[in-house]
């Protein structure tokens, strides 16, 4: 996790890259050794962090208000009255038999 960043995509392109050295070598099995080799450096991990972070605040700073707006402009709506699910309307349907058969 920590290697990784918590992201599938980077942590997809080290795997990849740790198989692909580990098949160059004719290895059998996808060792630490591989895997360590093909780790991001600890600089390239914390720029990778603080990018992601910065996009993180851009994101709260233009979507989140916006999300917090709708947000109250739902909850200052009356709410809708909503019946039994699966209960039928009267209104809906004819009621009764037809008797009629002039």
């Amino acid at each position: 996790m920590d290697y990784s960043l918590g992201c599938i995509g980077i942590l997809k392109t080290w795997l990849t890259k740790a198989l692909r050295a580990a098949l160059a070598d004719n290895a059998l099995t996808l060792s630490w050794k591989y895997i360590q080799l093909n780790e991001y450096s600890k600089a390239r991990r914390e720029q990778i962090q603080l990018e992601a972070k910065a996009g993180e605040q851009r994101w709260r700073n233009e979507v989140g208000t916006q999300i917090e707006t709708l947000a109250a402009e739902e909850r200052s709506q009356s709410p809708l009255k909503k019946g039994r699910v699966g209960k039928r309307q009267a209104k809906r349907d004819p009621v009764g038999i037809n008797l009629d058969v002039s």
